[in-house]
């Protein structure tokens, strides 16, 4: 099991990602199913995205089916806590910062280990944090909060 400090920042990447997805299913009212998609779609999505384009096969979380997992267990989390009150969307732009951060940094490294290029592999680690949400909010019939006028691309 490997347990380095990078391992660590995509799983928590990844746990926070799939909580910013749990949470837009909770403002839904989705049923637990589309709280596990949606909050796959984040975890999952930009990263799947980057493997394709660099040709890293197996697909990152086919490799290591941990990164479901966690994502999974995050949805659960949220859907059997979510009715308590609290600002969920205020939640929700901590996580996905939180993920976005990690992911951009994470995925400009991975990109890099597989001789893209300095532009290319910051371009793909844009990629890597930003698309997943963006699916995320698509399938919620919402403009992508990453182009939002309150938050980060501002």
């Amino acid at each position: 099991m490997d347990l380095s400090l990078v391992y660590l920042l995509e799983m928590t990447g990844t746990a926070a990602f799939a909580v910013s997805g749990a949470l837009a299913a909770s403002r839904k009212n989705m049923d637990i199913f589309g709280f596990c998609v949606l909050a796959l779609m984040p975890a999952v999505g930009g990263g799947t995205i980057r493997d394709i384009l660099i040709d890293r096969v197996p697909v990152f979380w086919i490799a290591d089916n941990r990164y479901i997992a966690v994502a999974i267990i995050a949805a659960l989390i949220v859907f059997f806590t979510s009715y308590r009150p609290g600002s969920r969307r205020r939640i929700l732009i901590w996580m996905d910062a939180l993920g976005l951060a990690l992911f951009a940094a994470l995925g400009t490294e991975i990109c890099l280990q597989h001789d893209t290029g300095p532009l290319v592999a910051v371009m793909l680690g844009v990629t890597t944090a930003v698309t997943g949400g963006m699916i995320r909010d698509i399938i919620c019939n919402e403009i992508p909060l990453i182009l939002s006028r309150e938050i980060y691309a501002t």
